[in-house]
């Protein structure tokens, strides 16, 4: 996607400027189809963003109510953290996806 289109959108009162950032958007995609959500370590690996700007995007959607973080969970006797999008963040995403879908 284009880094101008992208700056548009976000300029637009159409959709949330936060969200519109391509990393947010391939984080809410993943989450999307991951209904039970993705470990920190699966959302990298698929995504291949690096620890910092995944860590930093996860920490913003997190802090606008898009995805939660839940610290208790368990794989192969281990503690991971796994995130899950919520209501509101599914929503967003879709209203996000339809105007952009619109324009492109």
């Amino acid at each position: 996607m284009s880094e101008d289109i992208l700056r548009d959108i976000q300029k637009s009162q159409l959709l949330n400027p936060m969200l519109v950032k391509y990393p947010r958007l391939l984080i809410m995609r993943t989450l999307h189809n991951h209904i039970d959500g993705c470990s920190y370590t699966e959302l990298k690996a698929v995504l291949g963003l690096e620890d910092g700007n995944l860590y930093a995007n996860l920490k913003a959607l997190k802090k606008m109510h898009l995805i939660s973080e839940d610290k208790n969970q368990k794989f192969e006797g281990r503690q991971i953290t796994v995130y899950t999008r919520t209501q509101y963040g599914l929503d967003e995403y879709n209203k996000t996806r339809k105007v952009l879908r619109e324009i492109l």
